[in-house]
């Protein structure tokens, strides 16, 4: 539903701009409430509702972002939650519909 999906933007934005603010400073690690595990896996748990979905919308790109982002930070990410999110990020590209385009009625003579 719209509010669960405005919340769970808000989250992935949130872990983003804290992973690019830490990058441009040069660090290597977040200085929030929350550990790195906590994060991943809550934008695991977010990824598991998105893949679940008909159509995953913008939050599909936006979370294996901020999973790639929150990858570069340490401390190592535990295998268990990369491993999951590995298979939740196949999962989810290989359930996208093809793009219906018609490509040969767009050929011209």
């Amino acid at each position: 539903d719209a509010p669960n999906e405005q919340a769970q933007c808000m989250f992935v934005t949130y872990i983003l701009t804290a992973c690019l603010t830490a990058i441009v400073r040069g660090e290597d690690e977040l200085h929030l409430p929350q550990t790195k595990a906590q994060l991943v896996a809550e934008v695991v748990a977010v990824l598991e509702q998105v893949v679940a979905e008909p159509t995953p919308g913008n939050i599909l790109p936006c979370a294996l972002v901020a999973l790639h982002h929150l990858s570069k930070m340490k401390p190592h990410t535990p295998w268990e939650l990369e491993d999951r999110f590995l298979s939740l990020a196949i999962h989810a590209v290989l359930r996208l519909e093809e793009p219906s385009y018609d490509y040969v009625g767009q050929v011209g003579p």
